[in-house]
């Protein structure tokens, strides 16, 4: 089969094309199958490119995880892929860390090993080409006495989107204090 113009031209088996007359005649003849196959095709087509495209909050959310892998590899050279050259955070600690001195901290050879830690909830919210992901983040550590902490902290991202491509603009991590254990009723 070929497009030429407004017409289709069919090639035989002697590779001789058909007159228009009798592609008419041959079009009909095999209309329902045309039709059924047309609407396959526009529906397989329509399912992979739906499949194929990602909403906001999941390329957000896939940001975030790339951002943590990196910063837990101590991978400086992914970090500075995954923010903004104007990223700013707020430290565990307090602190307020922009760009250059953020990435300082994820140089091969400051590499110490991170705890175990899973996410416990996560939320994203977009709003245009600007959005925040807040997560709730626990791990356990030996403390000084020997025995095993376990510790919770909530952070938050805010991610821009420039050129169709987020970016981590800031973040901040806030450690959550542990509930008071409770005393027995008496």
């Amino acid at each position: 089969c070929a497009m030429v113009g407004t017409g289709l031209v069919v090639f035989g088996p002697a590779l001789l094309p058909i007159t228009m007359r009798s592609l008419a005649s041959d079009v009909m003849l095999h209309m329902p199958l045309l039709k059924t196959t047309c609407v396959l095709l526009i529906l397989m087509g329509g399912a992979v490119s739906t499949a194929q495209i990602a909403s906001p909050e999941t390329e957000v959310s896939t940001l975030v995880k790339k951002f943590k892998a990196a910063e837990q590899a101590y991978d400086a050279a992914a970090l500075a892929k995954l923010i903004d050259e104007r990223y700013i955070e707020v430290s565990p600690a307090g602190e307020v860390d922009a760009h250059d001195r953020f990435l300082g901290f994820y140089a091969a050879d400051k590499k110490q090993p991170w705890p175990p830690m899973a996410v416990a909830e996560e939320e994203v919210r977009v709003f245009g080409d600007t959005a925040i992901a807040i997560l709730k983040e626990g791990y356990t550590m030996t403390g000084p006495d020997g025995q095993a902490h376990t510790r919770e902290v909530r952070e938050s991202f805010v991610a821009k989107r420039e050129n169709g491509t987020w970016k981590l603009i800031g973040a901040q991590f806030t450690g959550i204090r542990p509930l008071p254990a409770q005393q027995p009723k008496q």
